[in-house]
């Protein structure tokens, strides 16, 4: 990511989840139910991210999206945007803008900054169709799964809420358990069906190409992104058998949203490793 311009969209493009996330919390003291400044500042965020995505494509010289955690982090970022701008209209709640826009504007400004830092370096870009079968529903997935931690959150609040006697009015908002369990679930269901696309895409990828099956193997980038979706997977099939639910669920929920962002963003800043950005 050695452009400039697709920095300075990405900052800006952070700056405006940030004001919406802003917006949403001092909406929660005001308790409205369906607050139009965070949705319309989500909708500009995610039009100025995919600006900078452009612009990388264009910066790169070829059909391209460009690679490394920078590249990476702008897709997120425009992903989690995208999801809030569609579930928003289910979810009218003024928690659900208040929890989820913190994320887009961290991973947009962490690619404005990891973009900036690494000014002049060049970098790999995925091409079209490595990024339709691999990135985007790897990126996807991870969306989605913070999008299911971010419900179950919600359901935690929303419990916590039934049991006390706080009848703050930004409570009174909170969507029912059971529309939530279920929202939560769906989310975390379709992120596992993402990250098994996107996983297998690179599995396939690992054994046509030889040289990258054995030097990717132990790499820590792919052993947390297997460990991320076996959680996935555990959670799902326990919680079909009917062996825990509720706030077990949501518990194991936020676990494997949080290995999911420490696999796509801690293994990057801590770990290092040949798997650049993805």
């Amino acid at each position: 990511m050695s452009s400039s311009g697709m920095v300075l969209l990405s900052v800006l493009a952070g700056a405006l989840y940030g004001v919406g996330s802003v917006c949403a919390w001092m909406n929660l003291r005001r308790a409205l139910a369906f607050p139009r400044a965070p949705w319309a500042l989500a909708l500009s965020g995610v039009v100025t991210q995919a600006g900078a995505l452009l612009w990388g494509w264009a910066a790169s010289g070829r059909v391209a999206v460009p690679g490394g955690a920078p590249g990476s982090l702008g897709l997120l970022a425009l992903c989690v945007g995208g999801g809030y701008l569609l579930f928003g209209f289910r979810q009218r709640s003024p928690w659900w803008p208040a929890l989820v826009l913190p994320l887009p504007a961290v991973a947009s400004l962490l690619a404005g900054v990891w973009g900036h830092a690494r000014a002049g370096a060049g970098g790999a870009a995925f091409g079209v169709g490595w990024t339709a079968v691999h990135v985007v529903p790897t990126v996807a997935g991870i969306a989605a799964l913070w999008s299911a931690a971010v419900l179950c959150a919600m359901y935690l609040l929303t419990e916590r809420y039934l049991r006390s006697s706080v009848l703050s009015e930004p409570f009174r908002w909170l969507p029912s358990l059971e529309a939530l369990d279920r929202l939560s679930r769906e989310a975390l269901k379709l992120a596992f069906l993402l990250l098994s696309l996107g996983l297998a895409a690179g599995v396939v990828r690992a054994l046509v190409y030889e040289e990258l099956g054995s030097r990717w193997l132990l790499d820590p980038k792919v052993i947390g992104a297997l460990a991320t979706w076996a959680l996935v997977l555990g959670v799902l099939a326990a919680g079909r058998r009917g062996r825990f639910g509720g706030r077990r669920f949501a518990h194991l929920t936020l676990v494997a949203a949080a290995l999911g962002a420490f696999t796509y963003i801690g293994v990057d800043a801590f770990l290092g490793g040949r798997h650049a950005g993805l």
